[in-house]
């Protein structure tokens, strides 16, 4: 609140308002704090909390993609806490060594780019893998390959924690004259730019093997976690692409689009996680028919709001002005189409919100198990009760609740 309350009484990066400034670095200095300190309880509940007999290759896949993004949490928020620090004071007392108000962006500006919001997304990547085999009625394929998949996702701490932007010169026909120095290129710009992509490949692959073994149900879940997965793979192919010396995209609103489609794609996959567990919490479905078509808008709504700046991008608008540049083409419809964009998700983020309060008020009752789902959390009833699991269940595999049925369907649980 006091950082949102900075920005409107123009302190935030680049502010008019001296004192306002501080107010800004300072509350997000707090917001840091409180962010690596919710990523460590993350770590330590999954290192901590599971079942006997659930080690971490037997945990749900959101409990594994949850662990990974908040253990680079934990690496990224001190660098980034401390560097804000650094800024106050340089601010505070006008020494001017980091640039004034000025020097805000061009600091602290990457914990509001790429690779870094990949971090915020990897949670989002076990969902999808979670809620994918689920509405398959089906076990993930090559399980123990999801788990490589999301951590070559969490590489992209790297570039946060040595805030280091990674370019690749191109050179055109001139690319492999000088094969060493293309190399020495080209190995960290595919280390920190190249490996979370390819993560981002795995899990969609590994969704549409597991997909393509049987028939999968279309329901609400799946459809926002899929649309949302595209979404963040748009943005992850575009950073790709920025990061090309010869493509002339530093310094543009490209940038901008890149980060917009990860995180309305991460914000799709979260719609999609309320779809799939909201009905264990609070024992009421949210309906298909209503929740789909919120997912075709939503996913409408990321390429509107990403695509247009990443054509812009192209067309040299610069980042981080509103007014005061001109180049070649329609401008105003860029931006525009964008705003709409904007005004999309906004309408769909609502829409959903209203139809989760009333699904999850009066809406038609779930039952314990309405996915017919294979993790212990669909072993209790919905909602599950004050002394859920008095006694602990024992694991044996990474679906010990389709064990449980198989066992008892077979007699064998008699």
């Amino acid at each position: 609140g006091l950082a949102i309350a900075a920005i409107i009484g123009n302190g935030g990066p680049g502010g008019g308002e001296s004192d306002l400034v501080d107010l800004y670095l300072a509350s997000s200095v707090l917001l840091g704090l409180g962010v690596l300190l919710a990523a460590i309880s993350i770590v330590v509940s999954v290192l901590t909390n599971r079942a006997p007999g659930m080690g971490i290759l037997r945990a749900p896949l959101f409990a594994w993609s949850s662990f990974v993004g908040a253990l680079a949490l934990v690496l990224a928020m001190p660098v980034l806490i401390g560097t804000t620090i650094y800024l106050y004071i340089d601010h505070r007392y006008a020494r001017l060594g980091f640039g004034g108000n000025f020097g805000v962006n061009r600091w602290i500006g990457w914990a509001l780019s790429q690779p870094f919001t990949y971090l915020l997304a990897i949670p989002a990547l076990g969902i999808v893998l979670d809620v994918v085999p689920t509405m398959n009625r089906s076990r993930l394929a090559q399980r123990p390959a999801a788990f490589v998949a999301v951590g070559l996702v969490g590489i992209s701490v790297l570039s946060a924690v040595t805030q280091t932007t990674v370019t690749l010169p191109w050179e055109g026909a001139k690319f492999l004259d000088n094969a060493g120095d293309k190399i020495a290129d080209l190995l960290p710009f595919l280390l920190l730019t190249g490996l979370p992509v390819l993560g981002l490949l795995g899990v969609l692959g590994l969704s549409l093997l597991t997909l393509k073994s049987a028939q999968p149900r279309v329901a609400a879940p799946l459809a926002f976690v899929l649309l949302g997965l595209l979404g963040i793979l748009e943005g992850a192919a575009a950073h790709i692409l920025s990061g090309i010396e010869d493509a002339g995209l530093s310094g543009t609103i490209f940038e901008a689009g890149t980060y917009i489609a990860v995180t309305f794609g991460t914000v799709m996959i979260a719609f999609g996680g309320i779809c799939y567990w909201g009905p264990k919490l609070w024992g009421r479905n949210i309906p298909d028919k209503a929740a789909i078509p919120l997912a075709l808008l939503g996913f409408v709504a990321t390429l509107l709001g990403s695509l247009p700046y990443m054509v812009a991008g192209f067309a040299d608008q610069p980042s981080g002005l509103v007014n005061g540049f001109a180049y070649s083409g329609p401008q105003d419809l860029w931006n525009i189409a964008t705003c709409g964009g904007f005004a999309l998700m906004l309408l769909v983020t609502v829409a959903f919100i209203a139809l989760a309060l009333k699904s999850f008020t009066s809406g038609t009752t779930a039952g314990d198990d309405p996915w017919d789902g294979s993790t212990l959390e669909w072993a209790t009833t919905s909602p599950p009760p004050v002394e859920n699991f008095a006694a602990l269940a024992v694991v044996g595999s990474s679906s010990p609740f389709a064990d449980m049925k198989s066992s008892t369907s077979t007699g064998k649980g008699a």
